[in-house]
C-alpha cells in the first residue's frame, strides 16, 4: 500500500509559471473550467431548466453581485479611508474603455476591412472596447491572494475591482 500524499492543484501549478500571478490565473480558470463542467452536468441532467439558470442568472447579476461590489467597497473605505487612488479606479475604467472604442473604431476596424455599423463591426467593438471585466477579475483577485500573509489582500483587491466595475458597468451599458 503506497503512502505517497495527494497531489494537490498547487504541485501542478507552481512549476506552470513561476509568479504568482500565473499561477493564480491558472487557478482561477481551472476553478472556472470545474465550475463549468458541473453546471453542464446538472443542465445535461436536468436539474437546471432553461427558467431556473434564468432566474439564478438575474437574481446574480441583478442582486447578489451588485451587493457584493458596494459592500467591499463600502467595508474598504470603512477600514482603509478613501484614497486617491480608490477615486481614480472608476474614472480610469471609463478612460480606458473609451480609449480603447476609440483605437477600435478608428483604428482596428479599418485595419482589417470591417464595416463598424454592422453587425459584426458592432460585436467587435463591444468585446475589444470592454474586454471582460465581469466577475473573471474578482475570481482572479481570490485566487491570487487566498494564501497571502496579509489577510487584508484579498480585501483590498476585491474593493480595487468593485470600484473599477463601478465605473465600467455604467459606460458599457450607456
Amino acid at each position: 500500500m503506497s503512502t505517497s500524499a495527494p497531489i494537490s492543484t498547487s504541485s501542478i501549478i507552481a512549476p506552470m509559471g513561476q509568479s504568482a500571478a500565473a499561477s493564480a490565473a491558472v487557478q482561477s480558470m481551472a476553478e472556472l473550467g470545474v465550475a463549468g463542467v458541473l453546471g453542464a452536468g446538472y443542465v445535461q441532467q436536468g436539474f437546471l431548466t432553461p427558467p431556473t439558470i434564468k432566474a439564478l442568472s438575474r437574481a446574480t447579476f441583478s442582486i447578489l453581485l451588485p451587493m457584493f461590489l458596494c459592500t467591499s467597497i463600502i467595508t474598504s473605505v470603512n477600514k482603509y479611508g478613501l484614497s486617491r487612488s480608490q477615486l481614480a479606479v472608476p474614472i480610469l475604467a471609463i478612460i480606458q474603455s473609451l480609449v480603447l472604442y476609440t483605437v477600435t473604431t478608428q483604428i482596428t476596424l479599418p485595419l482589417f476591412g470591417i464595416d463598424d455599423q454592422s453587425d459584426d463591426g458592432r460585436g467587435a467593438t463591444v468585446c475589444c472596447s470592454f474586454g471582460n471585466s465581469g466577475v473573471i477579475p474578482l475570481i482572479f483577485c481570490e485566487s491570487l491572494f487566498r494564501r497571502s500573509t496579509a489577510a487584508d489582500n484579498v480585501a483590498k483587491s476585491t474593493a480595487f475591482v468593485s470600484l473599477f466595475l463601478v465605473g465600467w458597468s455604467p459606460f458599457f451599458w450607456s
